[in-house]
């Protein structure tokens, strides 16, 4: 998925993964394959906690300068978010599945309920 990231030419300013040892790794991964400074990748508690509400909160709570962000994280509160922020069915991402979100002309704190478009779900085959 790492590869399928650069080959989209994603340009990540902002990852913030799970503090568990399997999202970090992943987590690693993605950001070297995308070019993301390692030593920048920010391991969140409040990520491993991974409800929607909790992962909502981590958006709402974002610096205005950010312009993109990847959260590395756990079902079912990813796929729970994805479909809260763009009122689409995503059912139940499987491990690795990336989803990208849009957002066009709203601030951080204001995210909420269909707030986003689905721009693509991929996950491995």
């Amino acid at each position: 998925m790492g590869k399928m990231l650069a080959a989209e030419n994603i340009s990540l300013q902002l990852i913030i993964s799970s503090s568990s040892s399997r999202t970090k790794s992943t987590a690693e991964t993605l950001a070297q394959l995308t070019g993301y400074a390692l030593d920048k990748v920010i391991f969140s508690e409040e990520a491993y906690n991974g409800s929607m509400r909790n992962l909502l909160e981590i958006i709402n709570n974002l610096s205005e300068g950010i312009e993109s962000v990847m959260i590395v994280g756990h079902n079912p509160g990813i796929s729970y978010l994805s479909e809260y922020l763009t009122h689409e069915s995503i059912g139940d991402l499987p491990t690795c599945g990336v989803v990208n979100i849009g957002f066009e002309n709203i601030q951080w704190k204001d995210i909420s309920a269909g707030s986003g478009k689905l721009v693509w779900l991929k996950y491995p085959a």
